[in-house]
């Protein structure tokens, strides 16, 4: 068996916002009556004689700064398929480490939203599962690890004293740095 190799060609890629329209309109604007040869445009006018406007692509920054939105779109949809390939690769791993399911479904929805270009999707689901979850009384595991990280370090605050010995203090105040990190990592992954 032989193998097959395939070639892909991207040179089209710099064409993204031509359209026949706009590929028309500028070469009846080159060529016609707005060309070199016409006495308004080599006077900077753009009125013909007959009134005529000239075709919506005359100008040259309105045609750039639209190849430069599109090209945008375009960078912002390979971010969204890069991410939500990375998404199904952590949906997969998750799912055979036995994870949260409420936490893979929230990975899910985001890798829907992203491969469709559909944020709104994930808002309002991901909005709808916290209010239908949070009503069942389910907590993630995410939150029941906020919750104990804030109970010690409530406790850790209750512990501080200014007339504890130095070492004392040093090992609080460390453990107190410590659970301060932690908290702000676990509400991250909550958001």
């Amino acid at each position: 068996m032989g193998q097959h190799h395939i070639a892909l060609d991207f040179s089209g890629l710099d064409k993204i916002g031509r359209t026949r329209q706009a590929q028309e309109a500028a070469k009846d604007f080159c060529q016609g009556e707005h060309g070199p040869e016409n006495e308004n445009a080599s006077h900077g006018r753009t009125d013909t004689a007959e009134g005529k406007q000239p075709p919506a692509y005359h100008n040259i920054a309105q045609a750039k700064a639209e190849r430069e939105e599109l090209a945008r779109t375009y960078a912002a949809q390979q971010e969204n398929m890069r991410r939500a390939g990375r998404l199904r690769g952590e949906i997969t791993k998750d799912i055979k480490a036995g994870q949260d399911p409420y936490l893979i479904l929230l990975k899910a929805l985001d890798c829907v939203s992203r491969m469709t270009g559909d944020r709104v999707f994930y808002e309002q689901n991901e909005a709808q599962l916290r209010i239908t979850y949070g009503a069942l009384g389910y907590i993630t595991p995410i939150e029941q690890d906020l919750q104990a990280a804030r109970e010690r370090l409530a406790r850790l605050l209750e512990g501080q004293t200014p007339a504890a010995d130095p070492d004392r203090r040093a090992n609080l105040d460390e453990a107190i740095r410590s659970h301060r990190e932690l908290i702000e990592q676990l509400e991250a992954q909550l958001h």
